[in-house]
C-alpha cells in the first residue's frame, strides 16, 4: 500500500496549485477552495494562485480567500477576547 504523508489542507492545496493543471482541473480546484472552510494559510494560497493562474483569471478564489481570512481573524479575535475575559 502506498503511504502518503498527510498535511493540513492549506499546505496540500499549495502543492496542487503548483502543478500544471488543465482548465477543467483549475475550475474544479477553484470550486473546492471556495466551498471549503480554510482556517489558515490564506496569504500563501492567494500568492500561489496569483503566481500560477493570474493569466487565466482567479475564478473567485482570491475574493473568497480574502473573505475567509477576515472571518478567521474575527473568530480568533473573539476567542482571544473570551479567553481574556475568563482570566
Amino acid at each position: 500500500m502506498l503511504r502518503i504523508k498527510r498535511k493540513p489542507f492549506h499546505k496540500s492545496i499549495l502543492d496542487i496549485i503548483r502543478d500544471d493543471l488543465s482548465r477543467e482541473y483549475r475550475e474544479l480546484l477553484a470550486r473546492i477552495i471556495c466551498s471549503t472552510e480554510i482556517p489558515k494559510g490564506h496569504n500563501e494560497i492567494i500568492k500561489a494562485w496569483e503566481s500560477r493562474y493570474a493569466r487565466f483569471g482567479n475564478l473567485g478564489v482570491i475574493h473568497n480567500l480574502h473573505l475567509q481570512k477576515r472571518a478567521a481573524q474575527r473568530k480568533a479575535a473573539k476567542k482571544a477576547k473570551t479567553a481574556a475575559a475568563a482570566i
